[in-house]
């Protein structure tokens, strides 16, 4: 309207996507149409939308998230001094190790490093003749290691790069209680398909030469406590105390019992 123009359609690109129309009378319409989950992308490689699961919507392409994912490295990727990243556009990999990429289709990036991965993207961007010169950089946005047992704070901890090591996930749950034993630590990890556990010794050289050295995702550590902690966290612990307790009642009453009978 501003313009002065009319048959104008205008877009936006907000946290969904709506339209709205000026007539050619110039006029705005009393309406505007809700296109976010319109398909736009019928491609079998559309993307999917994570609230609708449809696939090819409009808000996968006409929103703020296309354009944080889009608009380039100065927009898209904002990493601070401490490492963290925001208005990060995600994208999902299956379980079979397959990111689905707009325009670019699925792409395995199964067993890679993020630099590898990152490779593997630019180089199928090329051969499909979309972008002569890419430039691909791909970050962990959710990958987690559990720790449970002796620690000041078990948690599920949020790893920030490919290179965390097992003294770096301790640390960031308190490190190791003074209940613990920081010669028995056992990490757990799936390798191809199966669940393998590695015994550490935080306190022995050894340490760095173990494949469990550098954490993965969804790794589980446990500390295991030590045998006091054991006993005191035990059953017989419990009715000991309460059975001492029980004792001290009745030998004051016998005691009372006596006096009383004297």
């Amino acid at each position: 309207m501003s313009m002065g123009k009319g048959c104008v359609m205008g877009l936006a690109l907000g946290t969904s996507e709506a339209v709205g129309y000026v007539n050619c009378d110039g006029k705005l319409l009393g309406w505007f149409n809700e296109l976010a989950f319109a398909p736009v992308d019928l491609s079998s490689y559309a993307m999917q939308d994570e609230w609708s699961t449809d696939f090819g919507v409009g808000c996968n392409y006409f929103s703020q998230d296309a354009v944080m994912g889009t608009a380039g490295q100065g927009s898209s990727t904002n990493i601070s001094s401490s490492g963290s990243m925001t208005n990060v556009y995600g994208y999902t990999v299956s379980n079979d190790g397959y990111v689905t990429l707009p325009a670019v289709g699925r792409v395995s990036v199964a067993g890679l490093t993020s630099d590898e991965a990152a490779d593997r993207i630019e180089k199928t961007i090329i051969d499909a003749n979309l972008i002569k010169d890419p430039d691909v950089t791909v970050r962990l946005l959710n990958a987690r290691v559990a720790v449970l047992g002796a620690v000041n704070a078990p948690q599920v901890v949020n790893l920030t790069s490919e290179r965390n090591t097992i003294l770096d996930v301790l640390s960031r749950c308190g490190d190791v209680a003074d209940t613990g034993l920081r010669q028995k630590v056992t990490l757990y990890r799936e390798e191809n398909g199966e669940r393998k556990k590695y015994s550490l010794d935080l306190t022995s050289a050894d340490i760095f030469q173990s494949p469990a050295y550098y954490v993965q995702q969804n790794d589980l550590i446990y500390v295991e406590p030590n045998k006091s902690q054991k006993v005191k966290s035990s059953a017989f612990y419990t009715f000991l105390g309460a059975g001492s307790a029980i004792l001290g009642v009745i030998s004051a009453i016998v005691t009372i019992v006596m006096v009383t009978t004297r």
